[in-house]
């Protein structure tokens, strides 16, 4: 915001010496008034952010952890607040804890449309486009053998396009017996699927657009897909009015049960 205050021109009744030293004086004034305000409101703007982000992350809270079927032990155990927050995790062991707790709690809850969001590689600001897909599409895979037992074997890894699922199967090779690849627009529609775990979509406008075709009943889990950035105002809707559609039909729909992201600034 900006703060300005206005002087009025009034007349004088002396010499011009006079009135130059009173309008030294008043500029003055006015110029400490106007720098009091702009830094009372630059100071009352970061207390309401930093309220407003204690707010939400208090809202985007993990679900409780089931430390009886994940991994971590004990260090899962203490990692939970009194006030029913998750500490965030010192490394991918323990994240995988939590995130699998996450998720067997809201899939016992029915909860078919999810989202998982964390940073798939330790070092974001330096990390290649190419680093960020291979580590989310291992991030599947250990997904996947998590919750293979809870869907009957019938776990689908969908991919936003054919080149990514085609870098997966040359990757995983035999290993994947225990799950389908495929994209996401070829693998609509397929009612022999109880699990659909969807790897960083939203590269472009179409990848999302095509999600809307994987609603065929089973749970889908969004790994990765910045989908804050479709929640929000990121995509204005007088430029992208057919990803406004999908978002009010299906998309907005998606619940994020687990949400890890660094930020920095100050404390």
């Amino acid at each position: 915001g900006v703060c300005m205050m206005f002087v009025s021109s009034s007349r004088w009744n002396g010499s011009a010496s006079t009135r130059y030293d009173r309008d030294v004086d008043v500029f003055k004034q006015v110029e400490k008034t106007n720098a009091w305000c702009c830094s009372h409101i630059k100071a009352e703007s970061v207390a309401v952010r930093q309220q407003a982000r204690r707010a939400s992350y208090g809202r985007e809270k993990t679900r409780a952890i089931n430390a009886s079927s994940a991994e971590g032990g004990s260090d899962t155990r203490n990692a939970a607040l009194n006030d029913g927050l998750t500490r965030a995790p010192k490394d991918y062991p323990q994240l995988y804890s939590q995130l699998f707790g996450a998720l067997n709690s809201a899939l016992d809850d029915k909860r078919e449309l999810l989202e998982v969001q964390f940073p798939p590689v330790e070092n974001m600001a330096t990390a290649a486009l190419n680093q960020l897909l291979d580590s989310n599409r291992e991030h599947a895979r250990i997904l996947t053998k998590a919750l293979s037992s809870r869907s009957d074997g019938f776990v689908r890894i969908a991919f936003p396009d054919n080149g990514e699922a085609n870098l997966a199967r040359k990757a995983w090779g035999d290993s994947m017996k225990e799950f389908a690849v495929s994209s996401i627009a070829s693998g609509a529609n397929s009612d022999a699927d109880r699990l659909i775990i969807v790897v960083q979509p939203g590269f472009n406008i179409p990848e999302w657009l095509q999600l809307e075709s994987l609603q065929v009943g089973a749970p889908i889990i969004i790994l990765n897909g910045e989908m804050d950035r479709v929640r929000s105002s990121y995509y204005p809707r007088l430029f992208y009015p057919g990803l406004y559609k999908v978002k009010e039909r299906f998309l907005k729909n998606f619940e994020p049960i687990y949400y890890l992201k660094p930020f920095s600034g100050q404390q």
